[in-house]
């Protein structure tokens, strides 16, 4: 039995193909290239890295427009990029997930610890080293327990 996460993948890698062939002849190689596109990637790289002043003006203008088609777009492809990224982050959280469960801790930690390592659990899953690392510490340093 296939997994949800594969079956939504191979669903999206149909439509874009659906996407590219069911263009007009002359627009498959547009289309193919839009499938492709690095553009949400590249707007979101801009985002999150603040490297170039002008960069992140432009782009605080582009958020900052009233014109709703506009924003429509930009929401569609965002949310287009998190899904996709998303599924394919799936198996590999689904594995750590399950590398997780055989982990018990010695004693039962408080309330306090306990939600720091909530946080560096969902971290941890997701792959966000860095956020797992600190968040591991903040809960040693809370409540210093053994596994």
């Amino acid at each position: 039995m296939e997994n949800l996460s594969k079956y939504l993948r191979r669903m999206i890698d149909e439509m874009d193909v659906d996407f590219v062939n069911e263009a007009a002849p002359n627009e498959k190689d547009e289309a193919a290239e839009w499938v492709a596109s690095k553009m949400t990637s590249y707007l979101l790289e801009s985002l999150e890295a603040f490297k170039m002043r002008e960069r992140v003006s432009a782009l605080e203008a582009l958020f900052a427009t009233r014109d709703k088609v506009l924003i429509g777009f930009l929401e569609n492809r965002l949310d287009e990029h998190y899904t996709r990224d998303l599924l394919e982050r799936i198996p590999k959280m689904v594995m750590r997930t399950m590398k997780l469960s055989q982990m018990l801790p010695r004693k039962v930690p408080s309330l306090a610890t306990n939600m720091y390592l909530k946080e560096a659990t969902r971290s941890y899953i997701f792959g966000l080293w860095q956020g797992c690392v600190a968040l591991s510490r903040a809960a040693r340093a809370r409540d210093c327990f053994a596994y």
